[in-house]
């Protein structure tokens, strides 16, 4: 008599087993910015090139992560170098439960201009959620506004009240004050704006040998940045945002202007 094997099920229940398993994994689904205490018509954090409602710097702001189910668990990147994470939240019902959301609070400080928030689930926990939005300086604007005003101690001065660039961040600066600075050469003969002296190439007494003589200049640590009426470079090693004059001579120069500073931090690291 042939005795006929039993057969085998465990390969069939295996994937059954693995279905069940993934019902109890929670995914984040979306994520929002918002003013603290905001009800349902105050209006979402948003790039003021989508619309008029950046938010404010140096102001609680409440972050909404959105999902379903339970994530044991997920990260939030706040866009300005900080991040948080989160263990054994649970979404509940569905993704369009505005009722569970997971609610952080978050003030920014330092550089106003574009972030990217973004939501992660780490741990039993799938999906990524970002959100670009503009922080806002004391006069609405999404840019860092500086006064340089000459003779200055030294040759570079770090930008006050602002925290150190990431890299990957993106700088654009714009000279919005474009009056002439008197560098303090005989007979008036060194009077430039931001661009400094035209085709020039500073020789080695200057601070900045090859940049152009008298000119604004940029640097974060060890980076150089030619500056000037307007200016845009990407961050590569990162530090503290130093406005500098391509200048041997400081006490003898006379003048004022006013520069536009836009820090995008959404592609920092």
């Amino acid at each position: 008599m042939i005795r006929k094997k039993p057969r085998d099920f465990s390969f069939w229940a295996l994937p059954a087993l693995l279905l069940a398993a993934g019902c109890n994994i929670g995914k984040v689904s979306h994520v929002t910015i918002l003013p603290e205490n905001a009800t349902r018509s105050t209006p979402t954090c948003q790039l003021l090139s989508q619309s008029n409602s950046g938010c404010p710097l140096d102001q609680p702001l409440e972050v909404r992560v959105y999902g379903l189910g339970p994530c044991t668990l997920l990260e939030v990147e706040f866009g300005d170098g900080e991040k948080t994470q989160v263990r054994n939240f649970d979404f509940a019902k569905s993704a369009t439960d505005l009722q569970s959301p997971l609610v952080l609070t978050h003030t920014y400080k330092g550089w106003p201009g574009p972030k990217r928030l973004k939501a992660t689930g780490v741990t039993n926990c799938a999906g990524t959620a970002t959100k670009d939005f503009d922080l806002l300086a004391a006069n609405r604007a999404s840019y860092y506004r500086l006064g340089l005003q000459q003779p200055v101690p030294t040759t570079c001065t770090p930008v006050p009240g602002t925290k150190p660039l990431r890299p990957g961040t993106l700088v654009s600066v714009q000279t919005t004050d474009v009056t002439e600075t008197d560098y303090g050469c005989a007979f008036g003969g060194c009077q430039y704006g931001a661009d400094g002296k035209p085709g020039s190439q500073a020789p080695a007494r200057f601070p900045f040998p090859g940049l152009r003589e008298f000119s604004q200049v940029w640097r974060i640590g060890t980076q150089i940045e030619q500056g000037g009426a307007s200016a845009t470079f990407a961050v590569r090693g990162g530090g503290p945002l130093e406005a500098c004059v391509n200048d041997e001579s400081l006490a003898d120069n006379r003048g004022a202007r006013q520069v536009d500073i836009t820090v995008d931090e959404r592609n920092a690291k």
